[in-house]
């Protein structure tokens, strides 16, 4: 069985309550066999603060989402479903 995508729908970074929230949402489901986080608006490494232990997940999932965002910017001004 595949993991399910699981888009959080709102800013991440280490400087607030929902940003920090969103964070570690993503860095506790990493290895997580069923779930796959991905966000949904940009991310930046600058913006997350993570220990060294957690740089390896926290750059999976900048590149995950990375690449989702790319997907989605042909869309751009259009509305979309996101399906699945």
């Amino acid at each position: 069985m595949s993991r399910r995508i699981v888009y959080v729908n709102w800013t991440i970074a280490s400087y607030f309550g929902w940003g920090v929230y969103g964070l570690n949402l993503a860095l506790n489901w990493q290895d997580d066999p069923d779930v796959e986080p991905v966000a949904a608006c940009p991310l930046t490494r600058e913006n997350l603060v993570v220990a060294p232990a957690q740089q390896t997940a926290a750059d999976r999932f900048i590149a995950r989402s990375s690449a989702f965002q790319a997907r989605l910017a042909q869309f751009a001004n259009q509305p979309v479903t996101v399906e699945g």
